[in-house]
């Protein structure tokens, strides 16, 4: 165990782990104990890595072909890249099949600087590199200039693109299966090229290596990189089409709700002038009984909500609406400093929409005085809290803390309280609900820095 062979070792795990940290820094959320996770990680692996010398030993004793010699050393190195990753998966909020993806992508930029810094330097230009323990501290430093160079270069690349990811590529789980097929299948290519490319003696160890098999690899690895930048650059452009339809549906929405609008201050405005002109021929105490209906038509003007989101506002005023004619009063609250510019308009609707929907369904059968919902959303430490109560009748929790209702769309209303539940794990938030003194009180929190 040289100097050398420690360090060429090491140099491996190290390198990937800079590698992952490089691509996935820019999107990915860190997991608590992020950094002690990391350091610890890349301890045990380096450790881990040194069991290649005894594992060489073993084999070199049992007298194995050298085809049978080189299938274990490359299964060895499988299993320590995926450790490597495993790793990953501990330190980074991420899908198992985007880890996969950007695993692959770790693995073509360690293997690239491998290719200059061990194979053409120190095994082909300065063959002394890779010999003498004496040029070591010329190697570490030759291989640290290498990296950096190599990976400043795809970051420069790639970083746009990965600013506007997010740790969700894939949706379909298949990719898992279909990455990690590739993944192993990449790694056993590059092992093939070095081993094509080399001039190997009876004992098994390289005699000489060319500048062919460092070319190959280099080749095999920026077509690997090449193939997950254009799949990236396609998923971003599927993802603007996405928000282009979904501008297109919050148009789409503005445009009924301003129809419905209409016509509802008409028909408010054709009461109005027949309220009005009635004052003329009714007592005093007829009046004290118009002029309320009129102040109730005139509030209803001044219960439109304005908030940062345009797709928020729309939805709050049409559910707004809604209740409204159903006789609901809905008092919501926005704090100034809340956009939710992170959140799919999708999502919004969908999220907002059930919320209120399932208060109105739950008001609407009330006594007038208990026909009151409220929504506030603000923002409390650096979370963003939603939360709406109202009255509620016909409602209980199951044994397994589950929302039930006598009411005869039960269905919808779990489908809406599972659908507002989704929603709030797909933004790493949390949901709570609470029956306590016949209110129904839904809290919703989100984190602020993640949304806003």
């Amino acid at each position: 165990m040289s100097p050398i062979g420690v360090f060429e070792e090491v140099r491996y795990v190290v390198e990937q782990i800079v590698a992952y940290l490089v691509l996935l820094m820019p999107f990915c959320r860190k997991k608590k104990y992020f950094y002690l996770n990391l350091i610890l990680g890349t301890i045990g692996l380096s450790l881990i890595s040194l069991i290649y010398f005894p594992i060489l030993e073993g084999l070199e004793l049992t007298g194995l072909s050298i085809h049978s010699y080189k299938y274990l050393i490359v299964f060895y190195y499988i299993v320590l890249t995926y450790l490597i990753m495993l790793m990953f998966y501990f330190c980074f909020d991420i899908k198992p099949n985007t880890l996969f993806f950007f695993g692959i992508a770790s693995y073509a930029m360690q293997h690239i600087v491998y290719a200059f810094a061990h194979e053409l330097i120190a095994m082909v230009a300065w063959k002394e590199l890779s010999r003498d323990n004496n040029l070591l501290i010329f190697y570490v430093l030759i291989s640290f200039l290498v990296m950096t160079l190599i990976y400043g270069i795809v970051y420069f690349v790639f970083k746009k693109d990965l600013k506007k990811l997010n740790t969700s590529l894939f949706k379909n789980k298949g990719y898992t299966i279909f990455f990690s097929v590739f993944f192993t299948f990449f790694i056993v290519t590059t092992f093939m090229l070095q081993s094509f490319f080399r001039i190997i003696d009876s004992s098994g160890k390289t005699v000489e290596l060319n500048y062919v098999a460092c070319i190959s690899q280099v080749a095999v690895c920026l077509f690997a990189l090449t193939i997950i930048k254009f799949t990236i650059k396609f998923i971003d452009e599927s993802k603007e089409k996405e928000i282009a339809n979904q501008l297109l549906m919050t148009q789409r929405k503005q445009y009924e709700f301003s129809k419905n609008n209409i016509e509802i201050i008409n028909r408010k405005c054709h009461d109005m002038k027949h309220q009005i002109n009635a004052l003329k021929f009714i007592n005093e105490e007829e009046k004290e009984k118009a002029f309320d209906n009129i102040s109730k038509t005139i509030v209803f003007y001044d219960c439109q909500v304005n908030t940062k989101n345009k797709a928020l506002e729309i939805i709050l005023n049409e559910k707004n609406l809604i209740a409204s004619d159903k006789k609901i009063k809905v008092n919501v609250s926005v704090d100034k400093s809340i956009e939710l510019k992170k959140i799919d308009v999708i999502d919004i609707y969908t999220l907002f929409g059930n919320i209120l929907d399932n208060a109105i369904e739950g008001t609407d059968k009330l006594e007038a005085e208990k026909k009151i919902i409220n929504l506030q959303i603000f923002k409390k430490d650096n979370f963003i809290v939603i939360k709406e109560y109202n009255y509620y009748k016909d409602i209980v929790k199951d044994k397994n803390n589950n929302i039930i209702t006598s009411k005869k769309d039960s269905i919808n209303h779990g489908f809406g309280l599972k659908s507002i539940s989704e929603i709030a794990k797909k933004y790493k938030g949390t949901l709570t609900i609470d029956l306590s003194n016949n209110v129904f009180t839904l809290t919703i929190v989100l984190p602020f820095m993640l949304l806003n």
